[in-house]
């Protein structure tokens, strides 16, 4: 090995122990729910009415929590702005407009300030607007839906409270037999 590269290989690890401290801090300084804050650009009036709206899409159950339980408003506009297309993003910003009309208009307050049956009626007419499209086609309760459950079923509520979570998986078997009422796996 040559002496000067042997030199300058030290001198490069010195001073990466030297900024690791600092790094080190920053990185562990995150909280342990990162996602559990006011996303950026987002009022709290919005992220009260996505808590709403995931609550209503997958409310808690006797035997798993809800959407709202595992944070799912937080990262519901990270997954809406950087996970789907503008197109996707301005229907469902149209769709979530219409939403506050209807609510207005049939129960003459704010889609926040109703109770669960009343959310759940007005998703029920969407839902039923949204299966009169085309499958492929973009509709406001189809992208909620969506990342509704995409971001309950990756957190870590959703996966060890309502999935069976398995840390260390083991091999691969195609054809697990479920007991009646058993859990899904996640792997």
């Amino acid at each position: 090995m040559d002496r000067r590269y042997a030199l300058r290989l030290f001198a490069s690890l010195a001073a990466g122990a030297a900024f690791l401290p600092a790094s080190a801090e920053k990185v562990l300084a995150y909280p342990r729910h990162f996602w559990q804050r006011q996303a950026p650009g987002v009022l709290p009036e919005q992220t009260a009415l996505f808590a709403a709206l995931c609550e209503t899409i997958l409310p808690p159950t006797a035997d798993s929590p809800g959407a709202r339980e595992a944070g799912v408003q937080f990262v519901f506009p990270v997954l809406l702005t950087d996970c789907t297309t503008t197109v996707a993003v301005d229907t469902f910003n149209a769709g979530l407009e219409g939403l506050e009309q209807d609510s207005r208009k049939q129960f003459q307050a704010e889609f926040t300030e109703l109770d669960l049956p009343q959310r759940t009626q007005l998703l029920r007419e969407a839902a039923l607007d949204a299966s009169q499209l085309p499958p492929a086609s973009l509709h406001f309760f189809r992208i909620a839906k969506n990342l509704t459950l995409i971001g309950f079923f990756t957190s870590e509520v959703g996966i060890t409270r309502a999935l069976q979570y398995l840390p260390v998986p083991g091999v691969f078997d195609a054809d697990v037999p479920l007991e009646s009422g058993q859990k899904a796996w996640y792997r």
